[in-house]
């Protein structure tokens, strides 16, 4: 009966003189891309490495990175390595079964979060995202371009969102390097010339089912 109904309502959206192609495409096909609280393509809250292995096969590799400053190793899978679409689950254990964060570093990854912050989104549009300034810390360094906490559209609908920046181009004015905080105010800093290089995810523990 609720199968029925399903696609009884379908078939009702489907058939409004007002609805076009793109916009039914959008109500069937939820989208791929999108950065959710608790899941992004794959990998969920409650994934583990073995899960994510068995699933996707060559497309998962089982690896450990450095931390900021040379601080010690954490156990990484990346998901389509070497690809647009590769993320990194950074796992809170070491036993691999608790994902603590997902990292998106590629350039023209199309993950995104549903306001459209994905890497290499300019901080001029953070900025509009964000209704306000947004202040981080100075370029070239091991903390450097990460976006400070109080910013409000980290924490936009239920996310707990991570972003770092990075100046892009050629013949960027000095001035904006260094351990020191910097504001999308300043007038000197070319926001379009700005882009977020890194969106890191962090799963809320609170969020996370008994297993």
């Amino acid at each position: 009966m609720k199968k029925h109904c399903f696609s009884l309502l379908v078939t009702l959206i489907l058939c409004s003189p007002n609805l076009n192609d793109a916009s039914a495409a959008a109500i069937i096909a939820p989208d791929p891309w999108l950065i959710t609280a608790m899941q992004v393509g794959p990998a969920t809250i409650t994934s583990s490495e073995k899960q994510l292995i068995e699933t996707l096969l060559s497309d998962a590799r089982s690896e450990r990175r450095p931390g900021a400053e040379g601080q010690g190793s954490y156990p990484v899978t990346l998901l389509y390595p070497d690809s647009n679409q590769e993320i990194q689950v950074w796992w809170s254990d070491e036993t691999r079964t608790h994902p603590g964060s997902i990292r998106i570093t590629k350039a023209d990854s199309p993950w995104h979060t549903a306001r459209g912050i994905r890497v290499g989104m300019t901080l001029a549009k953070l900025v509009k995202l964000n209704e306000g300034s947004i202040g981080f810390y100075g370029f070239g360094w091991d903390y450097g371009g990460w976006v400070f906490r109080q910013a409000p559209i980290l924490t936009a609908d239920g996310l707990s969102l991570s972003l770092r920046l990075r100046p892009a181009g050629d013949n960027f004015p000095a001035g904006f390097n260094g351990d020191k905080p910097l504001s999308s105010d300043n007038p000197n800093l070319p926001l379009d010339r700005v882009i977020v290089s890194v969106l890191i995810l962090d799963f809320k523990s609170d969020s996370i089912p008994a297993r």
